[in-house]
């Protein structure tokens, strides 16, 4: 190949759009508590039921669509995302060594849940902004893990998977 070649493959090679996992985006759509947005530019890469990492991604955006339901003072939300998690988990089998975070992070939230629905059936209020603080930093740091090790998320993606 002569430079001339060469030259015209570098500039077509650096003018065409590359389709890698935004690691800045997903974080600022997280950040921003838009878990629509975060959910489907997930969705771009991978699927829910691809890989261990995707299945927790995923689940970890709809944990804090139910903590955000959950501050926005919307019951009838986070129980739909507390029952689509473990629906989910159900109909995806994952292998039980795979599947325990998940499971025993549903029971959890279930438990809390049961908590502000009996404290507020007796007429309590509950500060539900620690709860949510713990759950939110904790998502953030398993998403920083999960986006570094996920191999959907580490391949680029072809021109037809790129266009929807």
């Amino acid at each position: 190949m002569d430079s001339m070649s060469a030259d015209l493959m570098r500039g077509l090679e650096t003018s065409l759009p590359n389709f890698y996992f935004d690691r800045e985006r997903f974080g600022a759509l997280l950040v921003s508590g838009d878990m629509v947005g975060a959910w489907n530019y997930l969705s771009e890469f991978t699927k829910f039921d691809s890989n261990y990492q995707s299945n927790l991604m995923f689940y970890l955006v709809c944990r804090q669509r139910y903590c955000n339901c959950l501050i926005e003072g919307n019951l009838p939300c986070a129980v739909a995302f507390l029952v689509l998690g473990k629906t989910a988990l159900n109909e995806i089998g994952l292998a039980e060594t795979k599947k325990d975070f998940i499971d025993n992070d549903l029971q959890r939230l279930f438990s809390v849940h049961k908590k502000l629905l009996d404290a507020r059936a007796e007429g309590y209020t509950v500060d539900l902004v620690p709860f949510a603080n713990d759950t939110t930093n904790e998502m953030f740091q398993m998403m920083n893990h999960l986006v570094a090790t996920n191999p959907d998320l580490l391949q680029k993606k072809d021109n037809n998977q790129g266009q929807s």
